[in-house]
């Protein structure tokens, strides 16, 4: 089982330069401040450029601050049915506090595993798919799929191949915020059985 995280993302041009190139390094010109044959003199502006390198920038919501870290794998759906991978580089502590209520956020870095994907998208809005955790043979079922038939905690609807339903308690962890698959823990449940939803 795979956990995820989703959550929409600004892509632009890093415009930091790269310390590690002292010999120079590749730009990409986003402006120009003037024109051909004039004059100009020390402290004029001529240009302004970026590295060529793609970052995508999102401020996330600080109560995932402990569920997306450094080095985790990102899919980002770039739109038009194209997507790329990324990889987080860089999560701040620091938490900034919107005004208007709006909770508090931090800002999480990404690099694209593959930047000429990304050349047509400078400061477009794209949907990030963080892959926070990973689980081998984990019993799953459906989020929708819980019930909370008493105080003492959830349990899912099992039906028997005689039809009889009966109910199974179990303990979850978080569900995936992708897909909506719960992982859950109980003496008795396997995997194979029917679990009802009742959402459907």
């Amino acid at each position: 089982m795979t956990m995820y995280t989703t959550t929409w993302a600004t892509l632009s041009f890093d415009d930091r330069p790269n310390p590690a190139n002292r010999g120079g390094w590749p730009v990409r010109v986003t402006a120009l401040s003037v024109t051909l044959g004039t004059a100009t003199a020390p402290g004029v502006t001529v240009l302004s450029a970026t590295s060529t390198n793609s970052q995508v920038t999102d401020d996330v919501d600080v109560a995932l601050q402990s569920e997306i870290k450094l080095g985790d794998h990102v899919s980002v759906a770039l739109g038009n049915d194209v997507t790329t991978h990324g990889i987080v580089t860089s999560v701040r502590s620091d938490a900034t506090s919107p005004t208007g209520g709006a909770p508090s956020t931090i800002t999480v870095e990404i690099s694209l595993t593959d930047p000429s994907a990304s050349v047509s998208y400078d400061e477009s809005r794209v949907q990030l798919l963080i892959t926070t955790a990973r689980v081998v043979n984990a019993l799953v079922a459906l989020v929708d799929s819980l019930v909370a038939p008493t105080n003492e905690g959830h349990a899912v609807d099992v039906a028997t191949l005689s039809d009889v339903h009966r109910l199974e308690s179990v303990a979850f962890d978080p569900f995936d915020d992708a897909n909506g698959p719960v992982q859950v823990s109980s003496r008795t449940l396997v995997a194979g059985q029917h679990v009802l939803n009742p959402v459907i």
